[in-house]
């Protein structure tokens, strides 16, 4: 887990300080969890016996004493839900709060919001019979977007850039502010949001007494208002992405993998992934013409063709000892590349895992033995050489003589190495072979700087500068002088004899 601001795309989960400590508070999550209990007995409809950890964390953050909390969740993982649905009328049936604001990106976004819970506390019988004073919470104030219950709490809906200064009801000022995918793709990344944020929503508060802001969303745009109030040191912070640090999915009951490929899949096609990252994975790609590595660099093909020369490039991860407390590690990585002699790259075969070391020495050799590579080369940084060492002693066991080097240190940074692949995407001259583990390299390079893992695409920069080129074999056909051919340029016997 990191904390620091920068660090907010590099890996699947991102809590600030304030935010790592109120998930993991023990009084916090023990609400959260009769929250989601309330939630199962009056809402069975939306809240099944099982539910994701992920709503618990969110829930355990937005319980904590902090005022401004945010937490950014992919889209389509029940985040209004559990917020500005479950959290509010739970606060109301309990009388946590007494004056209830919703804003959204519009007010009739935030009108939906507020009806949702309005029909509840009209037709739920239940809830009605356990919480009401008067076998009802209907009032002459009921109206879509601002009613008032019989137990006395108000709840208004108003859209982003809509005025709350002034908002009263009895002797207090808005309780709880819910902030609920407050930005559009036309507003965010502007300053329209964030002095909304910081010139309506926060002075409107009751900052008299107890109040909380509740900010949920999704990063759609580098620097939008949810990712500056998630990074500020102000608020209690949290950003989940939909697949977590082991390749998971983090609520397979809402987007189970096979969707997740699917949805991948069509934005791929119809070429904006950058979108795709931003919904699913709170990542969102700084403006396509600026990025590093664009997605109509990457060209393919069925095959590389013929008379290539192979080369492959190992880059292992190394296990965690028994006395570290790291519990995830990188990756290992091959890769077998292939060159053509107008001095194109293709990436043959891409590996990623985090198998034993045994066992990728196992899938190096196979690969050594398959492609024949001229050169497979290694990296053997620290503790890595030892692990060179012992896979040239089994090559030279079994007879396996393939050159193979080692890499024992770099010149510059890693991300300065990766960089130096640019050039070659852009002109053209690197094919990918289609695979899984060829669109995660893709995926590297396009979040190039901003992904937590970037082991393919550091592999894939071990080969600038060391792979040759085959020679470009042109036939042609040579007319050579014989004094001896008009001597056997006839068909006679005789011919023969006279030699």
């Amino acid at each position: 887990m990191t904390s620091n601001p920068d660090d907010i795309f590099k890996t699947p989960f991102w809590a600030n300080d304030k935010g790592y400590r109120a998930i993991n508070a023990v009084s916090n999550r023990a609400k959260a969890e009769a929250i989601m209990l309330f939630g199962q007995t009056y809402f069975k409809e939306h809240f099944p016996s099982k539910h994701p950890t992920i709503h618990t964390d969110m829930l355990a953050l937005m319980n904590s004493t902090s005022r401004l909390k945010a937490v950014a969740f992919p889209r389509g993982h029940a985040k209004s839900t559990v917020i500005t649905f479950l959290l509010v009328l739970y606060r109301m049936m309990f009388r946590e709060r007494k004056f209830i604001v919703i804003v959204s990106e519009s007010e009739d976004k935030a009108k939906d919001f507020v009806v949702r819970i309005r029909d509840e506390l009209e037709f739920n019988r239940r809830l009605i019979s356990d919480f009401s004073d008067d076998g009802k919470f209907k009032t002459t104030d009921w109206a879509k977007t601002d009613f008032t219950t019989s137990t006395g709490i108000r709840v208004v809906a108003k859209g982003a850039g809509q005025s709350l200064r002034g908002l009263i009801h009895q002797d207090t000022r808005p309780d709880m502010i819910v902030l609920d995918d407050i930005e559009t793709n036309e507003t965010a990344g502007t300053d329209a949001v964030v002095n909304f944020i910081l010139t309506d929503v926060i002075p409107s508060a009751n900052r008299r007494g107890d109040y909380d802001i509740c900010y949920v969303g999704t990063i759609i745009r580098d620097m939008a208002a949810l990712h500056r109030m998630l990074i500020s040191p102000q608020w209690t912070s949290a950003k989940y992405e939909c697949i977590d640090e082991n390749d998971q999915m983090i609520a397979p009951m809402l987007l189970p993998r096979k969707e997740y490929e699917s949805q991948k899949a069509m934005y791929k096609d119809l070429g904006k992934m950058s979108i795709f990252y931003a919904e699913n994975h709170n990542n969102p790609m700084v403006a396509d013409d600026e990025l590093t590595f664009k997605q109509d660099y990457f060209q393919y093909v069925g095959n590389e063709p013929e008379g290539c020369n192979y080369y492959i490039a190992y880059d292992p991860a190394m296990p965690p000892s028994g006395r570290t407390k790291i519990k995830k590690v990188d990756r290992s990585a091959i890769i077998v590349l292939a060159t053509d002699a107008n001095e194109n790259w293709y990436v043959v075969k891409v590996f990623a895992n985090r198998d034993t070391p045994s066992d990728n020495r196992k899938l190096l050799i196979n690969l050594m033995k398959k492609y024949k590579p001229s050169v497979a080369w290694m990296e053997t940084i620290a503790a890595q050489r030892a692990m060179y060492m012992e896979i040239k002693d089994f090559m030279k066991l079994n007879n396996v003589k393939i050159p193979f080097r080692e890499i024992p240190s770099h010149s510059g940074s890693k991300e300065g190495r990766i960089e130096q692949l640019q050039p070659l995407y852009e002109s053209g001259r690197i094919y990918h072979i289609k695979g899984k583990e060829v669109d995660e390299l893709e995926r590297e390079l396009m979040l190039f700087g901003r992904t937590p893992h970037d082991d393919r695409s550091d592999c894939l920069s071990f080969f600038i500068g060391k792979v040759k080129y085959p020679r470009l074999q042109v036939s042609v056909r040579k007319e050579v002088y014989d004094p001896w051919d008009k001597y056997f340029s006839g068909t006679k016997t005789a011919d023969w004899k006279i030699v």
